[in-house]
């Protein structure tokens, strides 16, 4: 063997090594868990885009502005940005949760509540209770 074959076959060792390394624990646990691990950015509120102006079930006018999402291990952060009657203001929520196939199942350690969402190619929706009356009222698209 000479020292081109060498060189060619430790570099295709390499780069094997280095591609079937790169998994992680990065989307959440459970069947089908795994790859939506990530910053996401709020891009819609029920179907529109930023800002929207939403009046949801018995809450005042709400402009929603702007978001993110962080997803990492089987851990979620959220952040909205809005604007009520209250004035300028933020939301959020923090927990765990856990992915079966494109399904998702929140668990908020903010509020105790547990609340529903699935991923829709590159967007992660959540189906979330913005008026806290147990009922899933809005839905925030990140991407």
């Amino acid at each position: 063997m000479n020292a081109y074959s060498l060189l060619l076959g430790a570099l295709a060792l390499c780069s094997t090594l280095v591609l079937t390394g790169c998994g992680g624990s990065d989307g959440g646990t459970g069947p089908g868990g795994g790859g939506i691990g990530g910053q996401y950015e709020l891009v819609g509120i029920n179907e529109d885009g930023l800002p929207e102006s939403e009046v949801i079930e018995n809450c005042s006018e709400t402009v929603f502005y702007s978001g993110s999402l962080s997803l990492d291990g089987d851990s979620f952060e959220m952040r909205v940005e809005k604007d009520d009657l209250d004035g300028e203001d933020w939301f959020g929520d923090h927990g765990t949760f856990e992915r079966d196939g494109n399904d998702l199942h929140f668990w908020s350690e903010a509020w105790g509540d547990e609340f529903e969402g699935e991923v829709e190619g590159s967007l992660v929706v959540l189906y979330y209770d913005y008026c806290t009356n147990g009922v899933a009222d809005v839905d925030l698209v990140f991407e």
